[in-house]
């Protein structure tokens, strides 16, 4: 039913979310231009909590759709895949429906506790959002069982795209209106943003039900209503805690992280250091960790319908192309940012920071680059544990993580000689744990050797880093910053490619990148 298309896949989510980022990335410049600091601080306002109601809301369900409904195709069993779908479907609009009433009929009572009446109508505009959002989530978890990204790439833009046009369209149209009224506007580009995301992705199922089997005269299944909704709720619960973990923990950052630094500090300044850390050089970050949430997003379905299918040998594939993928996008973009750091902070943020400001930024994202793949990894080998059923596990050991995190917080961070680098340093120790535990309980269940294949992969790209590191410092002898920047980028990025292609076309001979054998 699902041609072997990973690596497609997961380039096509890829591309389409770092489109997506660049879009946003360009909506922030108008929008502030239009609405104002006081605009900005409202929007900033009311959508923290209109993410993490959508959270609580959808993000267990999705995945629990996309591994129940790809096992029930993996046994030929289209109406049972129906009917979970059915059920997780219904319990998604339940769970949505009460988080836009949540938001609705409490907007006043929010809006008065942080201290600002007119976040009100704000919170207003962005409810219907969540109910869209829950089928969105919903139909998306569909797609991925069916191992179909395009609807859920394609409808990732349409986002995007209509939070934009409609977004800005509004607020220039109402800024005669005051900055409350022109916000209100932009919020509502992103309540219609998920409106027609979501009508797209209707109109995909409808044509996608009607190509399926059909076999519904099969009305005998072998689970009872109850034990579906139990084997829905079994699935989705661990990964809705998980993926509160984290963001619960950047809250706990968030005010620890500025009250140790004020020990060394003061305030002000301890809050601009939390802030180039998390703000600038946080995104600098998340831009390459695409590809592994591309690949988690796929692995899920796939090495579930493997796992049913026993099929060992494709299963290997699988993990395979994923890791190979990850690693192919984090390594290089970690060797542009360890060595081209100064650069790539002095070019962009040049105008708004002081010398010391990109010193101290360009230095974090030098540790910060080693980030890059200790969580890609952590992420890419939580998608195989989800596939191979173990749910609970990446829970359990994010949860681990989290606290070694936050104890290194508070061990590093009031060390007047490492400070805010504390803070990075613990993000690193954290998803390589994470990643280490996770990929122990991998090979007790599924018995893959890599330790030989990664080690060759990482003097590979150290190598690569090397000849940037001394291109780089040659350059900016020669020709200035900017510059020295894309030759080096781009010899580092020629170096880099050419050692793939050597490395691909030994691994027709011998095992390499993650080529596992089973012992």
């Amino acid at each position: 039913m699902v041609k072997n298309t990973f690596i497609r896949g997961a380039l096509l989510l890829t591309i389409c979310a770092l489109i997506g980022k660049v879009i946003g990335a360009f909506y922030r410049i108008p929008f502030a231009m239009i609405v104002g600091p006081e605009g900005v601080g409202l929007y900033q306002m009311v959508y923290p909590l209109y993410a993490l109601i959508l959270t609580i809301s959808t993000s267990g369900l999705p995945s629990s759709i996309s591994k129940l409904l790809s096992g029930s195709y993996a046994e030929g069993k289209y109406y049972q895949a129906k009917k979970y779908f059915k059920y997780s479907f219904s319990i998604i609009i339940i769970f949505s429906a009460i988080g836009f009433l949540s938001i609705l009929c409490f907007s006043g009572l929010i809006s008065n506790l942080q201290g600002n009446a007119d976040a009100k109508w704000c919170y207003v505009a962005i409810s219907p959002a969540v109910l869209f959002a829950g089928v969105v989530a919903g139909v998306r978890g569909y797609f991925q069982s069916r191992e179909n990204m395009f609807p859920t790439a394609l409808s990732g833009l349409i986002e995007q795209i209509c939070k934009v046009a409609i977004g800005l369209v509004l607020a220039y149209l109402l800024k005669g209106k005051g900055v409350v009224v022109a916000t209100v506007g932009a919020i509502v580009g992103v309540s219609a943003s998920e409106l027609f995301a979501c009508l797209f992705l209707l109109v995909c199922y409808s044509f996608s039900e009607k190509k399926m089997p059909q076999v519904l005269s099969q009305t005998k299944l072998d689970l009872s209503k109850k034990q579906m909704i139990k084997n829905i709720f079994k699935i989705s619960l661990p990964i809705a805690l998980g993926s509160l973990i984290m963001p619960l923990t950047m809250v706990i950052d968030s005010t620890l992280i500025v009250r140790l630094l004020s020990k060394i500090f003061d305030t002000q300044k301890a809050t601009t250091l939390f802030g180039i850390q998390s703000g600038v050089v946080g995104s600098l970050i998340n831009l390459p960790i695409v590809a592994s949430i591309a690949a988690q997003t796929i692995l899920l379905p796939r090495i579930t319908r493997e796992k049913t299918q026993n099929n060992i040998a494709s299963t290997s594939k699988t993990i395979k192309n994923a890791l190979f993928f990850v690693l192919i996008v984090a390594i290089p973009c970690a060797i542009c940012y360890f060595v081209f750091s100064k650069q790539i902070i002095s070019i962009l943020y040049i105008k708004s920071f002081s010398s010391e400001q990109i010193n101290i930024a360009s230095r974090l994202l030098q540790i910060g680059a080693f980030n890059i793949v200790a969580l890609s990894i952590a992420q890419t080998s939580a998608g195989i544990l989800q596939g191979l059923g173990k749910i609970n596990t990446p829970v359990v050991t994010l949860l681990v993580g989290a606290i070694i995190k936050v104890g290194s917080v508070v061990l590093l961070v009031p060390n007047a000689k490492i400070g805010i680098y504390g803070a990075e340093i613990s993000d690193i120790i954290c998803f390589a744990v994470v990643s280490f535990i996770n990929f122990v309980v991998i090979h007790k269940h599924a018995k893959y050797n890599f330790v030989k294949e990664f080690v060759e992969l990482m003097l590979v790209c150290g190598g690569v880093g090397v000849c940037a590191f001394f291109s780089n410092y040659v350059l900016l002898k020669m020709v200035g910053e900017n510059s020295a920047l894309v030759i080096g980028g781009l010899l580092t990025l020629v170096i880099y490619s050419i050692s793939v292609i050597i490395v691909i076309k030994n691994k027709t001979k011998r095992p390499l990148f993650f080529a596992f054998r089973r012992k």
